[in-house]
């Protein structure tokens, strides 16, 4: 079993991160589809969180079944994996869209915006651009000042950035 959640649960779940796993998984009315549009054309990888999004913020309700309905390959070769960085800021673009449909709901949205920040963050941390890992970092402990390893690792990279070593 897993956990499911419906209606104002399971958008505020959503708003805290993708939590379902594969387009594949998904039924959806017509009529929702035709209402909230179809998938957003200018996102390549997060396509169906915004649509996903769009879909709870509506007056459709969202329902999940409490059981694995399929399984997923998660692999180097994944079109996905190749495109993290893509990825993570169109999950970014995704979650400010909502905020200004739906300016009450940033509150929720913030503990997922640091965390996207911080793996970014990591994604230029691992490229070795110090300097933009940094921003990135900072931008998270912004965000959610209570995300602490963003803060160690804001600080790595500055000392990166200093020259100095860590």
């Amino acid at each position: 079993p897993i956990p499911s959640w419906e209606g104002r649960e399971a958008l505020i779940h959503l708003l805290d991160g993708n939590f379902i796993p594969s387009m594949s998984s998904v039924v959806v009315r017509r009529d929702c589809i035709e209402e909230v549009g179809w998938l957003d054309e200018n996102f390549q990888v997060a396509h169906d969180y915004d649509l996903w999004l769009r879909i709870a913020t509506s007056r459709w309700q969202i329902g999940s079944v409490p059981c694995r309905l399929l399984g997923l390959r998660k692999h180097g070769s994944n079109w996905s994996d190749q495109n993290e960085k893509r990825g993570i800021e169109e999950t970014l673009q995704a979650l400010e869209k909502v905020c200004i449909r739906h300016p009450s709901l940033r509150h929720w949205v913030l503990r997922h915006q640091a965390r996207c920040w911080y793996r970014l963050g990591r994604f230029y941390a691992r490229q070795g651009d110090w300097l933009s890992a940094q921003v990135c970092y900072r931008r998270a402990l912004t965000l959610n000042p209570l995300l602490w390893k963003a803060g160690l690792r804001w600080i790595q990279a500055k000392l990166r950035v200093r020259g100095g070593k860590v």
